[in-house]
C-alpha cells in the first residue's frame, strides 16, 4: 500500500491552492513524495508560504472554471509523454450542496454540474487511461466558509469561530462535526493514487452524513 501512495516522479496541478482544501491537498501530496506541484491561485504570493519541499511552479490567476481546466488537463494527459505513456488521474471538487436542495440555486447547480462532469469525463477519458472522479465534501472549516455571514454572526454571538462551527455542526450534521481540509485532502490523494486504479466516474460523498 505504501508504494501505491508514493507519488515520486509525478506532477500534479492544483487550483485554488493558496488556502483551505487546495493548500491541504498540496501538503498531502508533498508529504507523499510528489516531484512537482503546479499551483494556481488568485493570491499568488500566498503560494510561496505553504512551506513545500517539492518543486513548485506557481501561477497567479484563475484557470477559467472547472470545465475549462478539466478540458485542458484531459487534452494534455491524452498526449503521449516523453516515455510514450499517457493518461493520469483527475479529482474535481464538488459539494454535498450539489446533491441536496438547500443551497442557493446558482451554487447548488454549479456543484451538481461538477458531479455530472466527473461521471461523463470518467467515461470519455477511460480509453485514454485518464481517470476522473469528484469529491463532494460537507461543511469544512476553511477561510471561505468563515467568510459566510452566517458563520460570522454565530462567531460574534458565541465569542469564537471554533464555538460557532461546533454549534452549527451539532445542529446540522448527524455525526456532529464539520470536516477538516486535511481529511478531504487524504481522500483526494487516495483517488489520485494507484490504489484507486479501478475507480473512475465516481462521486465520493464525504459529508459526515449531512446529506441523509
Amino acid at each position: 500500500m505504501a508504494n501505491e501512495l508514493d507519488f515520486s516522479g509525478k506532477v500534479a496541478l492544483i487550483t485554488g491552492a493558496a488556502s483551505g482544501l487546495g493548500a491541504a491537498t498540496a501538503r498531502w501530496l508533498d508529504a507523499h513524495g510528489i516531484a512537482e506541484l503546479v499551483l494556481v491561485d488568485l493570491d499568488r504570493p500566498a503560494l510561496s508560504e505553504l512551506g513545500l519541499s517539492c518543486k513548485v511552479t506557481p501561477f497567479g490567476g484563475n484557470l477559467g472554471g472547472t470545465f475549462l481546466a478539466l478540458r485542458c488537463a484531459m487534452r494534455s494527459m491524452g498526449r503521449p509523454g516523453s516515455g510514450g505513456a499517457r493518461g493520469g488521474s483527475i479529482v474535481l471538487t464538488g459539494s454535498v450542496l450539489g446533491l441536496r436542495a438547500t443551497a442557493p440555486i446558482d451554487y447548488g447547480a454549479s456543484k451538481a454540474a461538477v458531479a455530472n462532469m466527473a461521471q461523463i469525463a470518467g467515461r470519455e477519458g477511460a480509453p485514454h487511461g485518464i481517470r476522473v472522479n469528484a469529491v463532494s465534501p460537507g461543511g469544512m472549516d476553511t477561510p471561505i466558509g468563515y467568510a459566510m455571514d452566517m458563520v460570522r454572526q454565530e462567531a460574534g454571538r458565541l465569542g469564537t469561530r471554533t464555538a460557532a462551527l461546533e454549534e452549527m455542526a451539532r445542529a446540522s450534521v448527524p455525526l456532529g462535526k464539520f470536516t477538516a481540509p486535511d481529511e478531504i485532502a487524504g481522500q483526494i490523494g487516495f483517488l489520485l493514487s494507484d490504489l484507486a486504479a479501478l475507480i473512475t466516474g465516481t462521486v465520493l460523498v464525504s459529508d459526515r452524513r449531512y446529506s441523509i
